[in-house]
């Protein structure tokens, strides 16, 4: 069985007005992996979202971190700024946009912050959630695990 990861509470979760940038940050404490993902609704290719990125700190304000190359998007590759294409909405995701970033928090500052603006076209409803995993000391609680409720198999 794998182990037992930790949710964290959507890190935020908001109708976000064209051009407004959002930030949330996830402690990443005791836990070596983190799976970030960005919920929100079909856009247009040219209405993609204006910036999409993750930072790492040693604070909460996500705006206050350092950018990581690796996980920040525009619309090209750029060596020293940007580590990948803002990705399109694709048929994949049938009711909406969907993009994950898996971390290896092991080499990161123990807070994880990402910053989202949608485009120019429309505002939207946007979330974001993060499971950690391998963790120091599984959670063995709903509470531990940031969920109301914890069933495992025995």
């Amino acid at each position: 069985m794998l182990p037992c990861g930790k949710f964290c509470q959507p890190l935020f979760s908001a109708t976000m007005a064209t051009d407004a940038t959002n930030a949330g940050y996830v402690d990443t404490l005791g836990y070596d992996f983190a799976e970030i993902v960005v919920h929100g609704p079909t856009h247009a290719a040219n209405d993609l979202p204006a910036t999409l990125k993750l930072s790492h700190g040693t604070g909460t304000i996500a705006s206050n971190g350092t950018d990581i190359e690796a996980f920040t998007g525009g619309t090209s590759v750029v060596a020293g700024s940007t580590g990948f294409v803002i990705p399109a909405s694709t048929t994949v995701v049938t009711s909406g946009y969907a993009v994950k970033f898996l971390v290896d928090c092991r080499t990161r500052e123990r807070y994880l912050g990402i910053m989202y603006t949608p485009g120019t076209a429309t505002s939207h409803e946007v979330a974001f959630t993060c499971n950690l995993y391998r963790g120091e000391v599984a959670p063995d609680s709903a509470a531990d695990a940031g969920v109301d409720g914890l069933i495992c198999e025995a």
